[in-house]
C-alpha cells in the first residue's frame, strides 16, 4: 500500500513538472516570436530611413543641384545601401516566418493537453484568429516588398540611363520619369509604414496580458 502511494505521488509530481515545463516552453516560444517580430520592425524602419535618404539625393540631382557628378555618385552609393537594407529586411522576415511556423505548430500541439472541451475550443479559435492575422501581415509584407522592388528597379534604370548622359539635357529628359518614381515612392512609404505599425501591434498583442 505504501509503495502504491509513493508511486501515485511520484506520478503526480512528474505530471506537474511536465505541465510546468510545457508552460515555460510556450512562454519562451511566444517570446522568441515577439523578438523576431521586433527585429523585423527595426529593420523595416532602418530600410525606410535609407530609402528616404536615397530619394532625397535623387530629387536633388533631378532638380539640377550643383555638382551633378557628386550627386550622381552619392545616388549610386545610396541605391546600393538601399539594396542591402532590402536584403536585411527579407532575411529578418524569413526568420520571423520560420519562428511563427514553430509557434503555431507548438500551439496546435498544446491543444491536446487541454481537457475542458469549451476551453480547448476557445484556444483553437484564438489560434485560428492569430494565424489569420499573421497571414495578413505576411501579405502586407509582400506588397510592401513589391513596391520596394518597383522603386529600386525604376531608380536603377534611371541611374543606368544617366551613366552616359549626365548633363542638364539628360537630367531634364527624365522629368516625367522622376514624377512617376516619386509617386511609386509615396505608395511604397505608405505600405512600409502600415506594415511596421501592424507588425508592432501584433507583437504587442502576443505579450499584453
Amino acid at each position: 500500500m505504501l509503495i502504491s502511494v509513493r508511486l501515485i505521488v511520484i506520478s503526480f509530481a512528474l505530471s506537474v513538472t511536465a505541465t510546468s515545463a510545457m508552460a515555460q516552453q510556450d512562454v519562451r516560444q511566444t517570446e522568441r516570436l515577439v523578438q523576431r517580430a521586433e527585429e523585423t520592425v527595426r529593420e523595416i524602419v532602418r530600410a525606410r530611413a535609407e530609402l528616404q535618404g536615397t530619394l532625397e539625393v535623387y530629387n536633388r540631382l533631378m532638380s539640377g543641384g550643383a555638382d551633378s557628378k557628386k550627386l550622381f555618385s552619392d545616388l549610386r552609393k545610396a541605391a546600393n545601401r538601399s539594396d542591402d537594407r532590402r536584403d536585411d529586411v527579407r532575411k529578418r522576415g524569413q526568420d520571423m516566418e520560420k519562428e511563427a511556423y514553430r509557434f503555431f505548430e507548438e500551439w496546435t500541439r498544446s491543444l491536446a493537453a487541454i481537457t475542458d472541451p469549451s476551453l480547448k475550443g476557445r484556444s483553437q479559435t484564438r489560434l485560428n484568429d492569430t494565424r489569420v492575422e499573421f497571414g495578413d501581415i505576411l501579405t502586407a509584407g509582400r506588397r510592401a516588398g513589391a513596391d520596394f522592388d518597383v522603386f529600386l528597379g525604376g531608380l536603377r534604370d534611371q541611374i543606368t540611363y544617366l551613366g552616359y548622359d549626365l548633363n542638364p539635357d539628360g537630367v531634364a529628359s527624365l522629368t516625367e520619369d522622376a514624377e512617376r518614381l516619386n509617386a511609386s515612392a509615396e505608395s511604397m512609404f505608405a505600405r512600409i509604414d502600415d506594415l511596421a505599425t501592424v507588425l508592432s501591434e501584433y507583437s504587442g498583442a502576443l505579450t499584453a496580458q
